[in-house]
């Protein structure tokens, strides 16, 4: 026959060579979560172990055990764990999760680092004119076309028709290509009569010398003073 091994998802078997160290070295009964287990159709299902030492005469002779399927449990908490970590309508990290990461963001070698704050404009208008869900359309649709547009998975919806990107290793002549292509692509997002646009401002982030969030600030306000130029009909 064949052994458990050979159902044994090829990333759990070192965890799973552990488990069996462990039982074979007491007859104590031992536990060990989230070890994956294919089925007949191929497809894979973790599995909690729970499993003893079978001895005779102080030799090892086998095993019992029984196992039990905790894969919706285990798809449950990633779920609660993405939610946590995600907006839900974008897809992109949500506000607590930038507190979390920005120190993983914030090295040397990502610099030079470009900071891109973004506002869609008049996502009000859309709601009141076309309903919410075209509202959500819209910024559905810009999140899509600023992931399809900048080379970075650092995306964060930071308010509700607020975009924060963070860029690693790009000049302000490369940032300002991306927005271009950007900008280009929100135009073209289709609702009604309706003309979709963005304001965004940037900031270039070299050294460390200063709180990066000051450098969050300055993007900020050169975002705004982009959107009181769009709002003039001057747009960048």
């Amino acid at each position: 026959g064949r052994s458990l091994k050979d159902f044994v998802h090829q990333d759990d078997l070192e965890k799973l060579n552990e488990f069996i160290t462990k039982v074979s070295d007491s007859d104590e009964t031992h536990s060990i979560s989230e070890i994956r287990l294919q089925r007949s159709d191929g497809t894979f299902r973790y599995f909690q172990l729970n499993a003893s030492g079978i001895f005779e005469d102080d030799e090892l002779i086998g095993f019992s055990g029984i196992a039990r399927d905790i894969t919706i449990l285990i798809e449950k908490q990633k779920q609660i764990e993405y939610l946590s970590y995600h907006d839900y309508l974008t897809g992109f990290f949500n506000r607590h999760y930038l507190d979390f990461i920005m120190p993983t963001i914030d090295q040397k070698s990502n610099y030079p680092l470009a900071i891109l704050s973004i506002d869609i404009n008049d996502v009000k208008i859309v709601n009141d004119t076309y309903g919410h869900h075209s509202g959500d359309f819209y910024l559905k649709e810009v999140a899509n076309k600023l992931r399809q547009s900048l080379p970075t998975n650092y995306l964060f919806r930071i308010g509700g028709d607020e975009y924060i990107a963070f860029v690693p290793n790009t000049t302000e002549e490369q940032l300002v290509e991306f927005c271009d292509n950007f900008n280009e692509a929100v135009r073209n997002i289709s609702i009604e009569s309706f003309k979709p646009s963005v304001a965004y401002g940037f900031e270039i982030r070299s050294s460390n010398e200063e709180d990066i969030f000051e450098d969050i600030k300055n993007a900020d306000h050169n975002m705004y003073r982009n959107k009181r130029k769009i709002k003039k009909g001057l747009y960048r």
